[in-house]
């Protein structure tokens, strides 16, 4: 048997994986388009080992202990680093003026302005509220907000912050926004007060523990969060590269698919050196770009489907002077001060005492001056607490070609009208997967996944 997967991004990765397992025999090839296998989990090299991940990127169990099984086979085991159930890669968030290493959900505790009105307002919806649905990713996100939370802290709080955050209107964006913070709670009662209320179910959905350390154990995620002390992400990516390649599995890297044809499953390929390459008749092909990728690859007119302009995303990837003395992994920028999205902190992910590298992430920057808002930042984090100073041996930016997508309603059913249309283009010997494959598909774990289980679709 003979298979074609195109995309070297996790979800080809993982697909190649799939494949090679259900077929030991079968002739695999994988393309990538980009010298560099991984995609965004293949991170940034600078020599002298200089290495920063594109974004906070932590892996979890996907509790498919097939998947979970083999990632935690590829990294040795004296690099991999596993964190406490639950209670994992600490997050933190700028809020009200606070940086906030208690939780990443906004603590109306601290709220400038009296929050009693609005505290209030949300206990007294929550009271009314028999059951809470689930989070409506493609649905507007004040309609979301409003039945989670009631109008004002909607109105006051959520909306305007998301506004800054993604530049785009309260009233344009979908409730996938408040996943992607995971922005789904909100803190209003001392640990005294919320032990006392925590049996309450309807209470735990809206309301959060003050201290994300204090979580009693029953009420905690059971997924193990696990990281590569030594290469980040792409210590997973360089080690299911080996494993495919030692499993036979044939790369083209820096190679360009044109003349791609489902019906076949068949293509033409230029390879790195210029060199045109045909693959017959294949017994299936894993299209693991994602929809808009596939869409793309079959040259489609994307215009008609009305995607918004993905915003420009940045990173500045620095060393500091000195470590910082903080056991967040991550925090959100969530004040109109803010100018970063969000700040690793690679010192607790690698609990190295000497690990000084941050990534600062940037949405938004049309053409930004790393020099002026490093200098920015940097002062805005040591006025937080976060730095002692703000002294670095070494930055760079590096802005991400694909930008980040907004999550607008627009986007998110423009998304699904573009997987509608390609499903009825594909056939049993083509699968499409990546973001966008089914309505709401976009995080790591999700897309895992869901690949797992189409590339085992394929008859022997």
């Amino acid at each position: 048997m003979k298979f074609i997967v195109i995309g070297g991004g996790i979800a080809g990765l993982m697909a190649a994986h799939r494949l090679r397992s259900d077929h030991p025999d079968a002739a695999i090839t994988l393309i990538e388009r980009e010298k560099q296998l991984g995609g965004l989990l293949a991170g940034a090299e600078y020599g002298n080992g200089r290495y920063f991940d594109l974004g906070t990127h932590v892996f979890q169990e996907t509790r498919n202990a097939e998947i979970d099984n083999f990632l935690l086979s590829i990294v040795p085991a004296e690099e991999l680093i596993h964190f406490d159930v639950g209670q994992g890669d600490l997050a933190g968030s700028v809020f009200s003026g606070h940086l906030q290493s208690n939780t990443h959900f906004t603590d109306l505790r601290h709220l400038i302005g009296d929050a009693g009105e609005l505290i209030s307002s949300l206990r007294s919806h929550v009271a009314e509220i028999n059951e809470f649905p689930s989070i409506d990713r493609r649905a507007a996100l004040m309609d979301v907000a409003r039945l989670r939370f009631g109008e004002s802290y909607s109105s006051q709080v959520l909306g305007p912050m998301l506004e800054h955050v993604f530049g785009r209107p309260a009233e344009t964006l979908s409730g996938f926004a408040l996943l992607l913070l995971g922005l789904t709670r909100v803190v209003v009662d001392d640990l005294p007060a919320w032990l006392n209320q925590a049996d309450d179910e309807k209470y735990r959905t809206v309301f959060g523990v003050p201290d994300q350390r204090m979580l009693p154990k029953e009420y905690r995620n059971s997924k193990r969060s696990f990281y590569s002390r030594k290469g980040g992400s792409s210590a997973f990516v360089e080690g299911i590269t080996r494993f495919l390649e030692d499993s036979e599995v044939c790369f083209k890297v820096g190679a360009s698919v044109f003349d791609l044809d489902l019906e076949t499953a068949s293509l033409n390929l230029k390879n790195s050196v210029g060199q045109s390459e045909t693959i017959k008749n294949a017994d299936g092909i894993v299209i693991a770009t994602g929809v808009i990728g596939m869409a793309k690859l079959l040259g489609l007119d994307m215009v008609p489907f009305g995607f918004d302009r993905p915003m420009p995303h940045d990173l500045i990837h620095v060393e500091l002077e000195e470590p910082v003395d903080s056991d967040l992994c991550y925090f959100y920028g969530l004040d109109a001060e803010c100018e970063f999205y969000r700040i690793t902190n690679y010192r607790a992910l690698t609990k190295l005492e000497n690990d000084s590298r941050l990534t600062i992430e940037l949405l938004g920057h049309s053409q930004p001056d790393p020099e002026i808002l490093l200098s920015s930042v940097t002062s805005r984090l040591k006025a937080l607490g976060f730095l002692s100073n703000e002294e670095f041996l070494f930055s760079k930016l590096q802005r991400l070609p694909a930008g980040f997508p907004v999550p607008t309603v627009r986007n998110m059913k423009a998304l699904e009208s573009l997987s509608e249309y390609l499903e009825n283009l594909l056939n049993p010997k083509t699968k499409v997967a990546g973001i966008g494959a089914r309505p709401g598909l976009f995080f790591q774990n999700e897309i895992m996944i869901d690949v797992h289980e189409r590339a085992a679709r394929f008859a022997s």
